[in-house]
């Protein structure tokens, strides 16, 4: 096993590695998350992913592990089949249970289908792509993860851009609508819930414009940062001034500004011959003037408190 490769340095955590190891239908166990990737910090949990012919029920789990847990909540559902414990040592594990042949579904209809999510789209790709595999009794595991080192599919990337640009602004369920229809009634509650759909598909479109897979919902922007060569002007700033937001107002102006400027970047034309296979910094792509624009979007519609006009895109 790989422990030592993959900086599993935790004698406690061998120990229900290679209990796991142990179940007949359990195939291949990964480490994901933060400890992953090399962005974990002194918060961080451990993430273990357990792919299965057949999940373990969650009594057979616990009096596999139990022993090895000073705290623990085993057959927990919230997210996907998992345990969520705190081992004898004080280390925070979350033990995650999957069927193996999901990541082939996943491929066949995401990656290779080009379906795009309202948000999120490609995190389980990026799931999987960094996966560090501790085991694997089968080696199907390891071919889909393979499978999974891939350049970004242009129609995957198309198909993210469109439909979450989409829900940003310019048709009748866009969020920014919401937003503004929930800032008008005075729902801060539902503000907030509207931004954070915003949010998702925000960064969705951020990620596959920059052909990076989604990392999930945690350190977007530090990531973005990162990772991202074209980025909108005053990324970070503009994030920050959103959630100040949501207590002091003025949400939906924000949201719409993004969206005029975001649509304005994308629309100059989605594959290669566009502008965006052209630019490879920042500055000068978000700076640029000079858009092609697409057909579907030539008109968008922009609000502000107190007038409805429309403005032609092209």
């Amino acid at each position: 096993m790989n422990f030592a490769e993959y900086n599993v340095k935790d004698a406690n955590l061998e120990e229900v590695l290679l209990a796991l190891k142990s179940l007949d239908t359990v195939e291949a166990v990964a480490l994901g998350g933060s400890r992953s990737t090399g962005a974990s910090d002194e918060n961080s949990d451990y993430d273990i992913y357990v792919y299965c012919a057949e999940i373990p029920t969650a009594e057979t789990r616990e009096n596999l592990l139990g022993k090895y847990c000073s705290i623990a909540e085993f057959g927990n559902h919230y997210w996907e089949s998992e345990d969520n414990t705190v081992m004898n040592n004080g280390i925070p594990v979350d033990i995650i249970y999957r069927e193996v042949d999901r990541f082939g579904r996943y491929i066949d209809t995401v990656i290779k289908g080009g379906k795009a999510f309202n948000g999120y789209t490609t995190a389980f790709w990026h799931n999987i792509k960094n996966s560090k595999v501790l085991f694997d009794k089968t080696g199907t595991f390891t071919k889909f993860r393979d499978m999974a080192q891939i350049d970004f599919p242009e129609n995957l990337r198309s198909a993210i851009i469109k439909n979450n640009r989409n829900l940003l602004n310019g048709k009748l369920p866009s969020y920014d609508r919401q937003i503004k229809k929930a800032q008008e009634r005075g729902d801060i509650v539902s503000v907030n819930h509207r931004i954070t759909a915003f949010l998702e598909s925000y960064f969705d479109v951020i990620f596959a414009l920059n052909r990076q897979t989604h990392p999930g919902e945690k350190r977007q922007v530090q990531l973005c940062k990162k990772y991202c060569t074209l980025l909108p002007k005053d990324f970070e700033e503009n994030i920050n001034a959103l959630m100040k937001s949501i207590s002091d107002g003025g949400s939906y102006e924000i949201v719409t500004a993004w969206s005029i400027t975001l649509m304005k970047s994308l629309t100059m034309n989605s594959n290669k011959k566009s502008g965006v296979g052209k630019f490879r910094h920042r500055s000068t792509f978000f700076s640029h003037i000079k858009f092609k624009w697409n057909i579907d979007i030539a008109f968008c519609i922009i609000y502000n408190k107190n007038t409805r006009k429309t403005v032609k895109s092209g």
